[in-house]
C-alpha cells in the first residue's frame, strides 16, 4: 500500500470510529436515531459516505470497509454497515453545547488544511514562506509541515486544525521576495496529489 492510502486508510478509519463514539453520538441526532432504528445497532456506510468529511477525502465504500479491518467497529458479513463494538448502547442524546466555547480546542478529527503556494519567485527558500506564513498564524497554531520549493516554484503546507481555518488560508496573502502570494486549498484529488 502506498503512503498516501495508508494516510487515507488511518482518516477514514479516524473518522467512522469518531462517528460512532459517545462523544459524537450525544449530540448527532441524525446517526443516533438512525443506529437507534436498528435493533441490532448497524448504521448504512452510505449514510456515512454521504458525510461531507468523508466526500472531502474522497473515501468509498471499500476504503471504509479496508480502514476498518484493525478498528474496533465491526463490520457486518455484506461489508454494507458499521456499528459500535459488541452494539454498545448508545449515549443519551444531548443539545449541544454552544461553540463559542470550544474556540481553543483542537478536535483529533479535524483533519487541518493542506495548502499550496505557487509562482513562488526564484531563489526563494520554504523557510521564507514558513516564517511569512506563520506570522499571520492565530497564536498557538502550528505549520505540521512545509515543502521545499520545486522546480515548479510551488511549496505545500499541512496546518494544525483550528476555528475558521478554511476562511483563514482562503483569505491569507504573504509577501515574499517582494511578491504578494495566495495559496490555494487541497481538496479531493489535489489533496491526494500533495499527500504523495
Amino acid at each position: 500500500i502506498s503512503h498516501p492510502q495508508l494516510r487515507l486508510a488511518a482518516g477514514v478509519r479516524k473518522q467512522v470510529e469518531y462517528y460512532l463514539s459517545d462523544e459524537n453520538l450525544k449530540y448527532d441526532k441524525f446517526f443516533h436515531e438512525k443506529i437507534a432504528a436498528n435493533k441490532d445497532g448497524w448504521l448504512d456506510l452510505t449514510l456515512i459516505l454521504s458525510c461531507n468529511k468523508m466526500k472531502q477525502m474522497r473515501a468509498t465504500k471499500d476504503d471504509v470497509t479496508a480502514s476498518l479491518k484493525d478498528s474496533k467497529m465491526e463490520l457486518n458479513e455484506a461489508g454494507t454497515s458499521v456499528r459500535r463494538p459488541g452494539n454498545a448502547a448508545l449515549p443519551k442524546l444531548e443539545a449541544k453545547p454552544p461553540t463559542h466555547q470550544k474556540k481553543n480546542s483542537i478536535h483529533a478529527h479535524d483533519g487541518g488544511v493542506v495548502a499550496i503556494f505557487k509562482g513562488i519567485p526564484e531563489e526563494q527558500q520554504w523557510t521564507q514562506i514558513k516564517a511569512a506564513v506563520q506570522e499571520k498564524l492565530p497564536q498557538k497554531v502550528n505549520l505540521w509541515y512545509v515543502s521545499q520549493v520545486t522546480d515548479k516554484n510551488e511549496c505545500k503546507l499541512a496546518c494544525a486544525p483550528f476555528e475558521g481555518d478554511i476562511a483563514f488560508f482562503e483569505e491569507l496573502t504573504i509577501e515574499v521576495g517582494g511578491t504578494a502570494l495566495k495559496c490555494e486549498i487541497c481538496f479531493g484529488e489535489n489533496l491526494q496529489k500533495a499527500l504523495k
